[in-house]
């Protein structure tokens, strides 16, 4: 019985440590003029760039699945933005977008839309789908702007720290069961 309750505590604990994962560092920064960006060991080209501005940061949030474009700019213009689709892209849940991204272009088979927000507003914006690539062209007005792009899957889409957490879960449980075997003999 002291073993099934240390099992669902750990399972909890596991549950929550997944929810609070930016504490552990999924969050990554790409600072311009480079395009690259490295996670967990893999390489990924993200070529972008804004008309009449300059780009500032772009963060990755690999939990929230989302890219929040900094720009500042001096004139409208748009940010347009290459997404390899094996680094984040958004699979078809059309019933959950808001109708300002369901029209912006005719839906594929298993794709869908990303969210896109400019200074928390939803926006229209146009996409290039190929194989490998989402190209998005969002437009932006003058001054300090920020962009968002919310995919429904990113690399890496669990955290490395789950893992870490489950390991020591699994040990745990492990080292209690044989220790509480001993205990009553």
């Amino acid at each position: 019985m002291k073993t099934l309750v240390l099992v669902l505590v750990l399972t909890i604990a596991v549950a929550m440590a997944q929810q609070h994962m930016n504490a552990f560092g999924e969050t990554y920064t790409l600072i311009p003029p480079s395009n690259i960006v490295e996670i967990n060991g893999t390489n990924f080209t993200i070529p972008y760039n804004a008309e009449w501005g300059n780009i500032t940061s772009i963060q990755i949030n690999t939990i929230a699945k989302t890219l929040v474009v900094k720009i500042q700019s001096t004139s409208e213009g748009n940010l347009t933005i290459t997404l390899p689709t094996k680094f984040i892209n958004a699979f078809q849940s059309a019933a959950l977008e808001p109708s300002y991204i369901t029209l912006s272009r005719s839906y594929e088979q298993s794709t869908a839309h990303f969210v896109v927000t400019k200074n928390n507003h939803g926006i229209y914006y146009n996409e290039v789908d190929t194989a490998d690539n989402r190209t998005l062209t969002i437009p932006y007005h003058m001054g300090n702007n920020t962009i968002e792009i919310e995919g429904t899957y990113m690399i890496p889409e669990f955290g490395s720290m789950t893992y870490v957490i489950l390991l020591v879960s699994v040990f745990s449980i492990i080292a209690i069961s044989k220790y509480h075997r001993v205990w009553q003999m």
